[in-house]
């Protein structure tokens, strides 16, 4: 009895191993067949055993889970952040400030006074500082006199929506290896859907009393976005807000709009104002870092100019403003379908006109728009992390040739 009951074990096990190897079979033969029809490089890879690709999934899941820990180090500058609480999985701790940790939404905007809004956010797990921004600082320490500081304000492409390390940390690491030194450092006040306006009261209400010797402004996408959605004595004065804000208005005074008015759906659309406004804040923002003793650079950000893509996605361009689920302005669009392609195609004319003054303002620009082609981009306006690096590289190199001296004797001062 014993013995017929050990032959069934066997066979049962060589069923289920037999099974196994016949799935497995049939998985990667499937996957090879689905490969062969992709002309990538990479199709060869799924050749060979699924085994050799357990150690790259492993590491797959890590770096989704604990996208810093690779550049933990003494050096590493402003990341990680947060690490002890990310890795016991424990909620992001923000102090006293009742704005962001008493807020129910954990992504997504926050209503903060002085800054209107904050909370930056993004594609990668990451955490914020005290006040929402993507750094890990403390704003209650001394001022380091022997520290070389940038700070770097703009939108969602300079928080590093869809990038694990950011463009602010980039260029941090970058100085930090060149000058042998961790004495420099890179804050990134960038927040989504910032436009001149936020960045400059953000820069007065945090940036000004960390006495930064750089002031960055990455910016203009956002700007000409928004531009043609505020009101016309708003974009006169420069004054172009993000319009999610108006949405806020049923939650703030109990007001809710009954009829969409086709005029606010696009306000403005010359180019000339749109120009005139950029001038404004532009020149307004470079007043104000002078006279807080530092420098000022802006960085036009690239965009995507791939026609085909922007006419697949002018819906996922459109719903970042107005929610699929907002009926009204669902059914505003569905009677007036050129809507929304006037408003795109007047954003895109007025961020090529921007892209032709920038060399006339009166004020030190590094024009990345003029060399869009050369980034990969993952959507309208965010780049892959390659174009980061990029970026990155065009800002250090900008800052060795005109701050070398600046660096070297403020990191070596014994002040």
């Amino acid at each position: 009895m014993k013995k017929a009951l050990n032959y069934f074990v066997l066979f049962s096990l060589l069923i289920v191993v037999f099974e196994l190897f016949i799935g497995y079979s049939i998985f990667q033969y499937r996957n090879l067949f689905s490969q062969s029809q992709d002309e990538s490089p990479s199709s060869t890879l799924h050749r060979y055993s699924s085994i050799n690709k357990v150690a790259s999934h492993i590491a797959t899941i890590y770096k989704k889970n604990f996208p810093y820990l690779d550049v933990l180090d003494n050096s590493s500058g402003v990341y990680p952040v947060n690490l002890k609480n990310k890795i016991i999985n424990s909620k992001y701790i923000e102090g006293d400030n009742v704005f962001i940790s008493r807020n129910p939404v954990t992504r997504g905007y926050k209503f903060h006074p002085l800054l209107d809004y904050t909370n930056g956010h993004g594609s990668h797990n990451f955490d914020n500082d005290y006040f929402g921004y993507r750094n890990s600082f403390d704003y209650s320490a001394n001022i380091n006199k022997n520290e070389f500081r940038i700070l770097m304000s703009g939108g969602s492409e300079c928080l590093g929506f869809d990038h694990n390390q950011p463009i602010t940390f980039l260029l941090e690491k970058k100085l930090r290896k060149y000058y042998s030194s961790t004495k420099i450092r890179v804050l990134n006040f960038c927040m989504n859907a910032y436009t001149l306006p936020y960045e400059i009261q953000t820069f007065i209400h945090l940036g000004w009393n960390l006495e930064p010797h750089l002031v960055i402004s990455h910016t203009g996408f956002n700007d000409a976005y928004s531009f043609q959605l505020v009101p016309d004595k708003f974009a006169e004065k420069g004054l172009t807000y993000s319009f999610f804000q108006e949405k806020w208005m049923n939650i703030l005074y109990s007001v809710e709009v009954a009829k969409f008015d086709e005029k606010l759906f696009a306000r403005n659309h010359s180019q000339e104002k749109f120009i005139n406004s950029m001038v404004k804040m532009l020149t307004k923002y470079n007043k104000v870092v002078k006279a807080s003793g530092s420098d000022f650079l802006v960085g036009i950000q690239p965009w995507n100019v791939d026609t085909e893509y922007r006419e697949k996605n002018l819906k996922k361009l459109q719903n970042n403003f107005y929610s699929a689920e907002d009926n009204i302005v669902s059914n505003f669009l569905e009677n007036n379908p050129n809507a929304d392609r006037v408003w795109a195609d007047n954003v895109f004319k007025s961020l090529e006109e921007l892209k032709k003054q920038a060399g006339n303002f009166q004020m030190n620009v590094i024009n990345f728009a003029k060399n869009n082609e050369k980034f990969p981009f993952l959507d309208i306006v965010h780049t892959t992390p390659k174009s980061a690096e990029m970026i990155a590289d065009e800002y250090f190199l900008y800052i060795r040739e005109n701050y070398n001296n600046q660096i070297t004797k403020t990191i070596n001062s014994e002040n």
